[in-house]
């Protein structure tokens, strides 16, 4: 006859051995997610002669960046005032971005296209800075 000892850790092993409901998962533990990344950019306005212009005097209410994920082609936009002339974004996971820049009127018109951007890097915990997008408005 088997020991109470022997009993027990019988009806132990049997508790956390396989099965539904019991034991430990199977799976790997989740990795912490990484902290995301941004983007700064800045921005400025010329007319067709190559002079400084403001936004009032172009009718240019918001500069809209387009972000899209290169590998997933997953896309993200931001839009900013377009007086305020330079902006951070909000959060973006680690990857490389394309990057295209609008110019928009009150009514949503595109009055401007910046040059677009490839292969941005963003890297969790840092700004990367994309630099002065220059918009030459008609």
């Amino acid at each position: 006859m088997p020991s109470r000892l022997a009993i027990t850790h019988l009806a132990v092993a049997a508790f956390f051995g396989c099965g539904d409901g019991g034991g430990f998962p199977d799976a790997p533990a989740k990795q912490p997610q990484q902290n995301p990344g941004t983007l700064a950019l800045s921005w400025s306005l010329v007319d067709a002669a190559g002079s400084a212009t403001t936004c009032g005097s172009a009718n240019a209410q918001s500069v809209v960046v387009a972000i899209t994920q290169e590998v997933t082609a997953e896309q993200f936009g931001q839009t900013f005032a377009c007086a305020i002339g330079q902006a951070v974004t909000g959060s973006l996971p680690m990857a490389s971005y394309d990057l295209t820049f609008g110019l928009y009127d009150p009514s949503n018109t595109l009055l401007a296209m910046g040059s677009a951007q490839t292969g941005v890097m963003v890297i969790p915990d840092t700004t990367a800075n994309v630099g002065n997008v220059v918009f030459v408005v008609p």
